[in-house]
């Protein structure tokens, strides 16, 4: 485990240092591009190096200094980041939580005894809930919901709100929109591994032993499904944690991944939830290399809980690390 362990951590800042010098470069070198484009622009003189101003970037990094928005307020980048990160950090929270929840208690009720099999709802339903996308749900969920408040003359304040934030109502409908997917995984998932246990001999034991059938699934089945289980709910937490780029820009959700999108989408093409003052966020270099830092960060960080989570409960993927090389 400390040689796995090891391991992650010794590769993860180099990680992020390859992360935060492609940002800067991005931004820089796209900033270049634009101005080269300009017909006003080829009187300017040459730029200097993106190697020059990563080493300034650099420099300042060392002083704690992440650089400040270009705003008025000026406000220093790294308090945002730190902010913003936390605010995605809660959202993935419980999305997971809830995803999780609810894919197990469905993955259980979609399964038959004698023999073991599946319901026949469960293929459809978990079919269905894989093949949406929490940005194309997110969509289809707005469009109803525009619709009768235009032509249902619904009240504004019984709606649930379209944008912005808060821990509150706020929540449901970036919820809805990212706990789909990784719940009909859960549910898939859970309920194959127990269809297949449920037919193994030590099962048809304890049946005969005259163990009641629920504790025969949730104790002696359940018990050996976990290991694999809990590789797809990190499978879905790291695939979460994607799709906020896209779910945090539909709904105005200030967090981590819609400061990444501002940095990154050019203003003309903003959704509504753009925060405001993007057109001066686009391809802001220190924006978009400590944004881009930031997620990959997140994204390490769960990525490594997971792997150490799965490890710890998987006594065959201990005895791997354990054994030594050569």
């Amino acid at each position: 485990m400390m040689r796995f362990l090891g391991r992650r951590l010794a590769l993860m800042p180099l990680a992020l240092v390859i992360v935060n010098f492609l940002g800067f470069s991005y931004a820089h070198a796209a900033q270049q591009l634009h101005a080269a484009q300009n017909p006003f622009g080829s009187a300017v003189e040459a730029p200097p190096s993106i190697l020059r101003l990563y080493g300034h970037y650099v420099r300042a990094l060392m002083q704690g200094n992440w650089g400040t928005m270009p705003t008025v307020a000026a406000e220093p980048i790294g308090a945002l980041l730190l902010q913003t990160g936390l605010v995605s950090l809660g959202l993935l929270l419980i999305v997971f939580v809830l995803s999780t929840l609810l894919g197990l208690v469905i993955g259980v009720a979609g399964v038959r005894n004698q023999p073991p099999r599946l319901a026949p709802w469960l293929t459809p339903f978990t079919a269905l809930g894989l093949a949406t996308p929490g940005f194309y749900l997110g969509t289809i969920v707005i469009t109803l919901l525009l619709v009768l408040l235009i032509y249902g003359n619904a009240d504004p304040e019984l709606l649930l709100p379209l944008q912005g934030f808060g821990w509150d109502r706020h929540l449901i409908l970036s919820t809805l929109a990212l706990v789909v997917r990784p719940m009909a995984q859960v549910a898939q998932t859970t309920a194959t591994l127990l269809v297949e246990e449920l037919g193994r001999p030590y099962i048809t034991a304890a049946r005969g032993r005259g163990f009641r059938p629920l504790r025969v699934l949730l104790r002696h089945a359940m018990g050996n499904v976990w290991p694999p289980l809990l590789m797809t709910m990190t499978a879905s937490l790291r695939l979460l944690t994607g799709e906020l780029l896209l779910v945090e820009k539909l709904f105005g959700w200030p967090g981590l991944g819609r400061l990444v999108t501002t940095a990154l989408v050019p203003p003309s093409t903003a959704m509504v939830g753009s925060m405001a003052g993007a057109a001066s966020y686009f391809l802001y270099p220190e924006l978009v290399a400590g944004a881009l830092t930031a997620f990959a960060l997140l994204f390490l960080l769960i990525d490594l809980g997971a792997a150490l989570l799965v490890h710890r409960l998987d006594p065959r993927l201990r005895q791997a690390v354990a054994v030594p090389l050569g």
